[in-house]
């Protein structure tokens, strides 16, 4: 026998299940805007991948130092790891579409760099622009979704990963293909591609995506304050699930 709190489960189940299979309530311009969004993760994972071949064979043709390599390689993740909180805080203050556009612009301008300066140290901190970047182009198109498309949110995560995984791909592919084919263009020429490729993503996104209200910062209140969420109010909420003669918890 099933109890009425296990029949409005399955009831709830089905219908967030229904709502996740289909795409209704989604117009050609929210497809558009969740498809623009998606694609920054194209370019912020095709501008991480396509280090990874050059930059082994440019510094052993270079005799560039294992350090100087390897510190190239990290410096965008490393920088990503730095700027990713810095990035949650902003998002309170600044619009997501601001930050995916100033996202955009960084990257490209790291890879700009990194194809016309081939100095050790410029190449690490161009990459370190490339990750900051990433960061800021990243989480803010994740964040734009989540707050925009709740009930599609499980859609919009899928299409991000599709379009990140596709960056990885080409990435490495690309680098690689041209550093072998082109003697004089072959190591700037993907990264003026990654960059080319960013500046077009920033344009679409320019015109696509609706301006966003940024979040307004959270405002402290005290315990017995009209509209108060302190910690009576916490406390009640807690009382009333506990006492609820109808809550059923099963495993």
């Amino acid at each position: 026998m099933l109890r009425s709190s296990e029949v409005y489960y399955s009831e709830d189940t089905a219908r967030h299940s229904h709502s996740f299979m289909s795409l209704k309530g989604l117009s050609r311009k929210d497809l558009a805007t969740i498809l623009c969004c998606a694609v920054v993760n194209l370019s912020t994972s095709y501008s991480v991948s396509v280090a990874f071949p050059i930059i082994p064979l440019y510094a052993n043709k270079q005799q560039i130092d294992d350090v100087y390599a390897g510190a190239i390689l990290g410096a965008t993740s490393f920088a990503y790891l730095v700027a990713s909180p810095v990035v949650g805080f902003a998002l309170i203050r600044w619009k997501c579409k601001t930050l995916m556009v100033w996202g955009l612009l960084l990257i490209a301008l790291g890879d700009l760099i990194f194809a016309m300066f081939p100095i050790p140290w410029i190449l690490v901190m161009a990459r370190v622009v490339t990750g900051v970047g990433n960061a800021l182009a990243e989480i803010a198109a994740m964040t734009f979704v989540s707050r925009q498309y709740t009930e599609h949110i499980g859609k919009c995560m899928s299409a991000f990963e599709v379009f990140q995984g596709v960056g990885w791909i080409i990435g490495p592919s690309i680098a690689g293909y041209l550093y072998e084919t082109s003697d004089s263009f072959g190591f700037p020429a993907p990264f003026v591609l990654g960059a080319l490729l960013s500046l077009v993503i920033l344009m679409y996104i320019a015109v696509i995506i609706p301006a966003d209200k940024g979040m307004p910062p959270p405002r402290l209140t005290l315990p017995g304050e009209e509209g108060s969420t302190g910690m009576n109010e916490m406390m009640a909420t807690a009382k009333k699930l506990l006492t609820n003669q109808h809550l059923v918890v099963t495993s």
